[in-house]
This record gives structure tokens, C-alpha cells and sequence, in this order.
């Protein structure tokens, strides 16, 4: 059957008319559109192919109620995709660790006011076990993402920033610039008892004991 439309409203512009049956066909294909397919394949499939939005999604409970052990062996899954990356591989596989970190990462931190149990771990899983010097710097950031700080996050960041890795050059700086007054109070101690030693994370301990006035 033909549509019909309304008599023409003068009151109302011929422009916004236009773009309303256009958008109409739109919102109707939207709504019979088959919801995504959940499934542990389809997901981890998903993200091997660069998309990280549905395990997101899953992650952080926005489609609705998950399993325990489902996101338990999704996060699994996700570390075992992060970590498969090694420097000089496809671009592919950078794209899908990536993906992986990123929706790890998002359920702990930005998008969720609760972070989500068991992600702590996978990021910091990343942070020791990657080689990729990017994907163990974006999950440490990640890590500090959260509304208020973390104590397992500092506790990880003050590891970090004493040891001889260069990533101890940021996790001094997301002590500093991250954690609030908890991260400044650990900085203060490292500063006074020499505790950081690799030599570009000691040289930004020093810019920042200057900029506090924690020397005479």
C-alpha cells in the first residue's frame, strides 16, 4: 500500500520534511536489524578482526546481564590475543591485540564506576608478560582510569617505577599526574630514600621534586 503522508504544514521547514523521510526507512531497517551474535566464537572472532566493541560491550554489562564464567573466560581469551603480538608482526595482529587491550582496559576503567573484577589482572598480566613496549605503556595507563585511585594500581605503579625497566619513566609519571595524593606521597618517599634508579625515570623524580618544593 502506497504511504501517505500529512497535509504540508506551512509552519514547518520543506528541508526538515525531506530529511525525515529519509531517516525513516533508516530507524526502521535499525529496528528489525538481528541482535549481534554473543557467542564466545563470534566475539573472540571479532575481535581477531580488529573490533573490540562487543567484547567491550560484554565486559562492561551494557547489553545486559553476563555469566561470571563467561567474562572470566572472555578476559582470557583477550590476554592470550594481546600477548600473542610481537614487534614486527602484521598489522593485523596489532590491530587485534589492540583491540583486546582496549576492551580490557575500558572495563576496568572508563567505562565502568565499578571496575570489573579480574581485569586488574589481565592488564597487569599485559604490563609483565608483553613484548610490545606500546601495549604494556596503554594498559598501565589504563590501569589508572579509574573514579578514585586504586590501591592495587598503585601498589603496581610503585613496583614499576623502582625497578630498571624503562616503563618506570611513566609509572612515574602516572604517579605523579594520575593518582592523586597517594601517588605524590609515594613519589615523595622514592624521592627521599633514592628508591628510583633507572636513570630517565630519576631524572623526571628530580623535575618533579623541583616543581613540588620537596627540597630545602
Amino acid at each position: 500500500m502506497p504511504r501517505s503522508w500529512p497535509p504540508l504544514r506551512k509552519d514547518v521547514p520543506l528541508t526538515a520534511l525531506v530529511l525525515l523521510s529519509l531517516l525513516l526507512p533508516f530507524d526502521q531497517a535499525q529496528a528489525q536489524r538481528p541482535p549481534p551474535d554473543t557467542s564466545m566464537a563470534a566475539v573472540v572472532g571479532a575481535v581477531r578482526a580488529g573490533g573490540g566493541a562487543l567484547a567491550r560491550d560484554i565486559l562492561t554489562q551494557s547489553r545486559g546481564p553476563e555469566s561470571p564464567e563467561k567474562i572470566a573466560a572472555l578476559l582470557d581469551s583477550l590476554v592470550v590475543i594481546a600477548l600473542a603480538y610481537r614487534p614486527g608482526d602484521p598489522l593485523d595482529d596489532l590491530q587485534a591485540a589492540r583491540a583486546a587491550q582496549s576492551a580490557i582496559g575500558l572495563a576496568w576503567g572508563r567505562l565502568s564506576t565499578v571496575p570489573l573484577p579480574g581485569a586488574f589482572d589481565a592488564l597487569a598480566r599485559i604490563v609483565h608478560e608483553s613484548e610490545d613496549a606500546g601495549m604494556q605503556a596503554a594498559s598501565l595507563w589504563a590501569m589508572t582510569q579509574t573514579e578514585t585511585p586504586d590501591p592495587a594500581v598503585l601498589a603496581l605503579l610503585s613496583e614499576i617505577a623502582t625497578s630498571d625497566r624503562f616503563l618506570a619513566v611513566q609509572a612515574v609519571m602516572l604517579l605523579w599526574q594520575e593518582m592523586g595524593p597517594p601517588g605524590l606521597a609515594a613519589l615523595r618517599r622514592f624521592h627521599a630514600t633514592g628508591a628510583v634508579t633507572q636513570p630517565q625515570a630519576r631524572a623526571q623524580l628530580l623535575f618533579i621534586a623541583r616543581r613540588q618544593g620537596w627540597d630545602p
